[in-house]
């Protein structure tokens, strides 16, 4: 692919640095849409902020995959990276990667739009909460698939070093995203009715729609996607090598946000205003975690590289500087 950055070049801190600064106002700008919610849902009603409030920690917990997929994604491709592969068996890489995560995201989402009524109500929700909570489910799952399979597609970018194109693609989804916010939440003249929760899922379903169909389209033009090179040629290969990266990834990331919907389920036994409050404070608390965030998503691309290159003594080195870098 034109445009791709060798990461085993020059100092390890700054190709660390350089992949990951990008990222910082990717993921900001992703986190600021779940608060963003939290403000506008908050304007509307009590019941639609708690209705947010419950789904949040299970969201999260299915976004875990997500994040799976692309670090399976990331670890493989900057693999090939280094290893020197180009051509065909780059480009089929991705198609794999895309693929599996358009399945597995329509698999999921499919399963908890079905087990929405049950799971929330096990949460505790019930009345006007649960009518929230459920407007706002089938719009967010049928966002779902476009989000997990562009973010396979934006972990192709940043495992050949270029995290601008996957941090614009975010800063532009999230953007986009919060200014529909209150167009569908309060409504528009009379255009628009007012939806509440519902809104919200509306308007994160456009964004993401939105967001792919454009990252898709760059990715065509600058050559990123061909299909012109057997696509089913090694399918199978490419699908164990990043599930071998993904579903330990997936399954760590997921622990969290399962406790959190544990903690949920226990603050909904004093009420809907203490499960609205829990919930935007787990938004608030998110932001903290960006530099964090930011530098792994930085990591996997300047570790694939030189692993990919047999260079083990500077993807440690990119290790021990991140975990530094946490620290203080």
């Amino acid at each position: 692919m034109s445009g791709d950055r060798d990461l085993n070049q020059g100092p390890v801190g700054r190709a660390l640095i350089g992949v990951s600064a990008p990222m910082t106002l990717g993921i900001l700008g992703v986190l600021s849409v779940g608060l963003a919610d939290a403000v506008f849902l908050a304007r509307h009603s009590d019941a639609a902020l708690a209705a947010i409030g419950f789904v949040y920690p299970a969201i999260v917990a299915l976004v875990s995959l997500s994040i799976g997929l692309a670090a399976g994604t990331n670890a493989v491709v900057s693999q090939a990276i280094g290893k020197g592969e180009a051509g065909a068996r780059r480009f089929r890489l991705t198609l794999h990667a895309m693929g599996l995560a358009a399945g597995l995201s329509c698999t999921v989402s499919a399963l908890f739009w079905l087990g929405a009524p049950h799971l929330f109500a096990a949460m505790g929700a019930q009345g006007e909460v649960l009518d929230e909570i459920l407007g706002y489910v089938p719009f967010w799952c049928l966002s779902f698939p476009p989000m997990v399979t562009g973010m396979s597609l934006n972990a192709v970018f940043r495992a050949a070093g270029r995290s601008g194109v996957a941090a614009t693609v975010m800063a532009s989804q999230s953007a986009l995203n919060v200014a529909l916010n209150p167009l569908f939440i309060f409504g528009f003249g009379g255009l628009l009715p007012a939806m509440g929760a519902e809104g919200a899922g509306v308007a994160t379903f456009l964004a993401r729609s939105i967001a792919f169909a454009g990252l898709l389209t760059y990715a065509l033009r600058c050559g990123a996607i061909r299909l012109d090179c057997s696509p089913l040629t090694g399918l199978s290969s490419s699908t164990r090598r990043i599930a071998r990266v993904g579903v330990p990834a997936a399954l760590s990331n997921a622990i969290n946000p399962a406790g959190m919907a544990a903690v949920t389920a226990a603050v909904a036994v004093i009420g809907d205003a203490a499960v609205a409050g829990f919930g935007a404070a787990a938004r608030v608390q998110s932001l903290l975690f960006v530099p964090m965030l930011a530098l792994s998503s930085g990591l996997g691309p300047v570790v694939g590289q030189a692993w990919g290159a047999g260079r083990i003594e500077r993807a440690q080195d990119a290790v021990r500087l991140t975990f530094l870098l946490c620290l203080g």
